[in-house]
Protein backbone atom coordinates (compact mmCIF):
# COMPACT_ATOMS: atom_id res chain seq x y z
CA UNK A 1 0.00 0.00 0.00
CA UNK A 2 1.53 3.54 -1.16
CA UNK A 3 0.79 6.86 0.89
CA UNK A 4 0.57 10.32 -0.90
CA UNK A 5 0.52 13.59 1.64
CA UNK A 6 -1.18 16.64 0.74
CA UNK A 7 -0.53 19.73 2.12
CA UNK A 8 -3.70 22.29 2.00
CA UNK A 9 -3.26 25.47 2.58
CA UNK A 10 -6.66 27.30 2.03
CA UNK A 11 -7.39 30.84 3.08
CA UNK A 12 -10.89 32.51 4.29
CA UNK A 13 -11.70 36.09 4.26
CA UNK A 14 -13.15 37.54 7.53
CA UNK A 15 -15.09 40.23 8.13
CA UNK A 16 -13.60 43.39 10.31
CA UNK A 17 -16.67 45.12 11.99
CA UNK A 18 -15.48 48.49 12.74
CA UNK A 19 -17.40 51.09 14.44
CA UNK A 20 -18.44 54.34 12.03
CA UNK A 21 -16.49 56.74 14.02
CA UNK A 22 -13.41 54.77 13.96
CA UNK A 23 -13.76 54.24 9.91
CA UNK A 24 -13.87 58.15 9.81
CA UNK A 25 -10.99 58.55 12.53
CA UNK A 26 -9.08 56.38 9.71
CA UNK A 27 -10.05 56.92 6.77
CA UNK A 28 -9.22 53.32 4.21
CA UNK A 29 -10.55 52.37 1.21
CA UNK A 30 -9.95 48.22 1.10
CA UNK A 31 -9.39 46.36 3.93
CA UNK A 32 -9.85 42.85 4.98
CA UNK A 33 -8.45 39.72 7.42
CA UNK A 34 -7.69 36.39 5.87
CA UNK A 35 -7.43 33.37 8.34
CA UNK A 36 -5.13 30.48 6.78
CA UNK A 37 -5.99 27.35 7.57
CA UNK A 38 -3.26 24.34 6.81
CA UNK A 39 -4.85 20.97 6.37
CA UNK A 40 -2.60 17.70 5.99
CA UNK A 41 -4.70 14.44 4.47
CA UNK A 42 -2.72 11.38 3.80
CA UNK A 43 -4.37 9.41 0.90
CA UNK A 44 -3.76 5.49 0.93
CA UNK A 45 -4.27 3.67 -1.99
CA UNK A 46 -3.13 0.08 -3.72
CA UNK A 47 -2.36 0.81 -7.75
CA UNK A 48 -3.20 -1.71 -10.19
CA UNK A 49 0.10 -2.06 -12.36
CA UNK A 50 -1.41 0.08 -15.24
CA UNK A 51 -2.46 3.36 -13.38
CA UNK A 52 -0.41 6.36 -14.64
CA UNK A 53 0.16 7.31 -11.06
CA UNK A 54 1.70 11.07 -11.73
CA UNK A 55 -1.53 11.72 -13.91
CA UNK A 56 -3.50 10.05 -10.97
CA UNK A 57 -2.02 12.24 -8.26
CA UNK A 58 -2.40 15.35 -10.55
CA UNK A 59 -5.98 14.73 -10.84
CA UNK A 60 -6.82 13.84 -7.14
CA UNK A 61 -4.56 17.42 -6.32
CA UNK A 62 -6.83 19.14 -8.82
CA UNK A 63 -9.90 17.35 -6.94
CA UNK A 64 -8.91 18.45 -3.75
CA UNK A 65 -8.02 21.92 -4.79
CA UNK A 66 -11.86 22.18 -5.80
CA UNK A 67 -12.95 20.78 -2.58
CA UNK A 68 -11.42 22.84 -0.13
CA UNK A 69 -11.44 25.76 -2.18
CA UNK A 70 -7.36 26.03 -1.76
CA UNK A 71 -5.01 28.45 -1.89
CA UNK A 72 -1.92 25.98 -2.80
CA UNK A 73 -1.55 22.22 -2.71
CA UNK A 74 1.88 20.20 -2.34
CA UNK A 75 2.60 16.81 -2.89
CA UNK A 76 4.63 14.38 -1.29
CA UNK A 77 5.48 11.22 0.27
CA UNK A 78 5.75 10.04 3.77
CA UNK A 79 9.36 8.80 3.68
CA UNK A 80 10.10 12.91 1.73
CA UNK A 81 8.19 13.92 5.16
CA UNK A 82 10.19 11.91 7.95
CA UNK A 83 13.64 13.31 6.05
CA UNK A 84 12.90 16.99 6.54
Amino acid sequence: MKSIIFNIISQKLIPIDLLLEDQRKFPIHEHYLVEVQNRVVIYKYKAEKTLDEKKYIAFLKKELKKKYKAYSITVGTLQEQLQK
